[in-house]
């Protein structure tokens, strides 16, 4: 048997020792399966392998949830007969909550039929392994897996990030050929506590930098922003940006020096920053 094959006949072990027995009884044998070479660099033309988040701000007690793919129409994935990979996360207040992950409608193949699978929750996240059991490589883009996590009640912050990284990723061929991947993150999930809603969040999360500037200023919101209303002192419009995006970069250099108020909506709140024009 080949290194290959043994390596999807472990997971056919361990993925029928979980449901046998309940849990994995040989932690080596997991660990072996979700274990590749760290230094193996990833490929900026490779096919993409990408978070979908269902919702880009959750409160605690709900639940974060993410759809995994790999590749896309431009640059899909060839000759894909298994794919591993750890997704950790650094948010102390979600260690040890109910992580899980489905694999209903996975491009790779139909679980229980062509496929197996396997997700194991860790304390900082989840382990997600999935292999074809027929000896056929698949090509093209897709889903591969549903990964939902609790949030608890008890997150103390009123705002947090939350994003998942991907660790040790093997993608390989039924011929032992290594897949790279191209890695790509996007923003990060905010968490808000339920019970802080009195606090303005958006002025929490707000950041405007450098603050005195030369005209041009970067801004970064946590929450989605509907409006941005720049004024001079006396109240009057000198400029407005509509559906402007969480990070934007503002010049103000074609305007007098001094002080502007910068107004931002989102939703039914509203915040204020002062910015120094030198």
């Amino acid at each position: 048997m080949s290194h290959l094959n043994k390596y999807f006949q472990l997971l056919l072990i361990v993925f029928s020792s979980y449901f046998l027995n309940g849990q994995i009884n040989n932690s080596s044998q997991s660990n072996y399966l979700l274990k590749s070479d760290e230094s193996l660099p990833v490929d900026p033309f490779g096919p993409p392998l990408y978070f979908v988040p269902d919702m880009d701000t959750v409160y605690s007690q709900d639940s974060i949830v993410f759809d995994i793919y790999l590749g896309d129409e431009e640059t899909p994935a060839e000759n894909v007969h298994g794919i591993s990979m750890k997704l950790r996360h650094n948010v102390e207040g979600v260690f040890g909550s109910d992580n899980s992950a489905t694999f209903d409608s996975c491009w790779l193949g139909v679980d229980n039929v062509d496929m197996v699978t396997l997700g194991m929750p860790v304390q900082d996240g989840i382990d997600i392994a999935m292999a074809r059991i027929d000896n056929q490589n698949r090509s093209g883009y897709g889903y591969l897996t549903n990964v939902k996590v609790i949030i608890p009640d008890n997150l103390g912050e009123i705002v947090k990030d939350f994003q998942f990284e991907f660790k040790d990723v093997n993608i390989v061929s039924y011929q032992e050929d290594t897949i790279r991947p191209n890695i790509i993150y996007g923003d990060p999930v905010v968490i808000l506590n339920k019970e802080a809603l009195d606090v303005n969040l958006l002025e929490k999360g707000l950041k405007v930098y450098p603050n005195p500037n030369s005209g041009a200023f970067n801004i970064d919101s946590r929450l989605e922003l509907d409006k941005i209303r720049i004024m001079d002192l006396s109240g009057r419009l000198i400029h407005q940006l509509f559906t402007p995006s969480q990070h934007e970069v503002l010049n103000l250099s074609g305007f007098e020096k001094g002080v502007y108020l910068i107004e931002f909506q989102s939703g039914n709140l509203t915040a204020y920053e002062r910015v120094f024009v030198k």
